[in-house]
């Protein structure tokens, strides 16, 4: 299953960048709606970039627009480029990068011409393995600055309104409203965490850019033991690589009126975290696993949430009981069976039986493959003699080429108990293994 992805970047350059004017409405109407595919709790939207499409990840986690895996959009041009320096999450060191100023960003009749792009050179920086899909980059704050946004990550649809008045009676009488706090362009709320012998209100970043639940920093939050049982994991991957802690349970978690009981949190790593906690008294962050049971709305202007529970709200909170981690390790040339009606269209026919009728052709398709990036250590994956580098083949008689990293993270988090077989290739080998999933939390 591929990793949980945190997506927090904290930009540092050498002169202060100053605000922005952020997204506006290029249309008469009072509502844009964008589909968008949700992938691992992640929200990824299309956004043209001085005319070129790119996949960029809706990061209230970000106060900037960043810019990655650039190296087959060679035609963007960009405006106004600076060399500069970036830090991020989970690194304590500078790479290379670029400021750009006065772009145009465009998503559907919402657009922004004078925006700020900071650029990623380093080529080996990239999430398209892990979450399976080409991205680009992540954007925040300027997209939601100047106006209501509804996330309905059931319909799997942003709306941005123009004209909040026309909706104010709905969202009084059917959402559930929670003050937002802003600082440093990003968004922070209250929480109540309940722990074995302890309540604690948190104060907690708004996170659409984390595919976790719930993050919490344990040095900030003075617990001195981590509740039991807990596990070792990769959390997610930074400007540096990966982002080391634990997992575990904890009794509750209340936000509003809405309270969550037994959910998994992530505790990071003191080292991975420390360039990232630059707010007073920030305890964690709220991620996606957990906002997608809502339908919400964000109102930056004003300095509002505003959440009603969706059709997700009463999902268990669950986790990978492999212990695998697997990414997409590009794609390759497949030949799939098609109907004989379609050879019609260029594509060989190879007939089975030279006295019959031909009844199939092939075509030669591109499908992805996958391989085991790393294994969590005395997981089942582990014991039963998997190894990272394993490109695999299939999964319970089920060839990949099909499927995505989403159902094959679904898989391994479905069922305690349920056997996996797994199929791989190891140095030009075919190799079976099978084991159990097993919950450790």
């Amino acid at each position: 299953m591929k990793r949980f992805l945190i997506f927090i970047f904290i930009v540092c350059v050498a002169l202060c960048s100053w605000s922005q004017e952020g997204f506006l409405f290029t249309t008469h109407q009072n509502k844009i709606v964008i589909p968008f595919q949700l992938m691992n709790n992640l929200i990824i939207l299309p956004i043209e970039v001085n005319g070129i499409a790119l996949n960029f990840i809706l990061d209230t986690g970000s106060a900037e627009t960043v810019l990655f895996s650039l190296e087959e959009k060679d035609s963007i041009s960009f405006n106004h480029v600076e060399k500069i320096k970036l830090k991020g999450f989970g690194s304590a060191t500078y790479v290379d990068g670029l400021k750009s100023k006065n772009n145009q960003l465009i998503c559907k009749g919402y657009r922004d011409n004078t925006h700020e792009l900071y650029i990623v050179l380093d080529g080996n920086f990239t999430f398209s393995a892990q979450i399976g899909i080409p991205i680009n980059g992540i954007i925040g704050y300027s997209f939601f600055k100047n106006n209501l946004i509804e996330i309905d990550y059931v319909a799997k649809k942003i709306k941005i309104y123009q004209n909040v008045k026309r909706i104010q009676k709905q969202i009084a009488k059917r959402f559930t409203t929670v003050p937002i706090e802003m600082e440093d362009d990003k968004p922070y709320f209250s929480t109540i965490c309940k722990f074995e012998n302890s309540t604690l209100k948190t104060k907690m970043l708004l996170d659409t850019g984390s595919s976790d639940g719930i993050w919490l920093f344990q040095k900030n939050i003075a617990l001195n033991k981590l509740p039991n049982p807990n596990i070792q994991d990769c959390l997610g991957n930074g400007f540096s690589g990966p982002i080391n802690g634990k997992r575990a349970r904890i009794d509750a978690l209340q936000l509003s009126k809405f309270m969550f009981t037994k959910p998994i949190v992530a505790f990071p790593d003191s080292i991975s975290i420390a360039n990232s906690i630059r707010v007073n008294n920030r305890h964690g962050s709220i991620g996606g696993e957990l906002l997608k049971r809502f339908r919400l709305f964000l109102d930056y202007p004003n300095g509002l949430l505003h959440i009603k529970q969706n059709s997700n709200f009463d999902l268990p909170f669950e986790y990978n009981m492999s212990g695998l981690t697997i990414q997409n390790d590009g794609y390759k040339l497949v030949r799939d069976s098609v109907d004989v009606n379609v050879s019609k269209m260029g594509r060989v026919a190879f007939d089975i039986n030279k006295e019959k009728t031909i009844l199939f052709s092939y075509q030669l398709v591109v499908k992805p493959s996958f391989i085991i990036s790393s294994i969590r250590e005395n997981s089942p994956a582990a014991v039963c003699g998997l190894k990272t580098s394993d490109i695999i083949v299939s999964i319970n008689n089920n060839q990949l080429y099909n499927e995505t990293l989403d159902s094959i993270s679904n898989l391994l988090k479905s069922e305690e108990g349920k056997t996996i077989t797994i199929v791989v290739m190891r140095e030009s080998k075919k190799l079976t293994f099978q084991f159990q999933l097993k919950k450790e939390l």
